[in-house]
């Protein structure tokens, strides 16, 4: 009876530890505009300006996300950025992105474009994103943003 007791108790514990490595929690709803902090963006070799951002998650499958990167540089500042190849101070860039296993990291890159963003949860409203594109016209910049509409 002892070692009956003993291989229910066993097969009792295999059985809630594979249950509850199984079990995942969904990833959080993306959907919605998120407007991001102005922030300084580095271009090429040392062009310094500044840029206003809005993205908006358009669509969202489990993980998996579109989105609209509307972006535009300071006019005051003679800085241009590129988009499909076109110098330009503003526009938008589809995003394609994924959310990772844990949940809160972001990551994706531009359809058509060459820049890659990743991104980290804050809350369920908040996100840290950063921006790099390598190749002829280079970048980088970061910013936090803030859902204000949808979710």
């Amino acid at each position: 009876m002892r070692k009956f007791s003993t291989w229910i108790v066993a097969i009792g514990l295999v059985c809630a530890t594979s249950s509850a490595t199984a079990q995942t929690d969904d990833p959080p709803d993306l959907r919605g505009l998120w407007e991001c902090e102005d922030a300084v963006i580095l271009f090429r070799e040392g062009e310094w300006s500044e840029v206003e951002r809005s993205v908006e998650v358009i669509e969202q499958r489990g993980a998996l996300f579109r989105a609209l990167n509307n972006w535009s540089l300071n006019p005051n500042i003679d800085v241009l950025g590129h988009t499909f190849g076109e110098s330009t101070v503003g526009g938008t860039s589809p995003w394609v992105g994924v959310i990772d296993f844990d949940n809160r990291t972001i990551l994706g890159g531009a359809f058509g474009d060459g820049h890659q963003f990743r991104g980290r949860l804050i809350d369920r409203d908040t996100m840290q994103l950063t921006m790099t594109e390598a190749g002829d016209h280079p970048w980088s910049s970061r910013t936090n943003c803030r859902r204000v509409g949808g979710g």
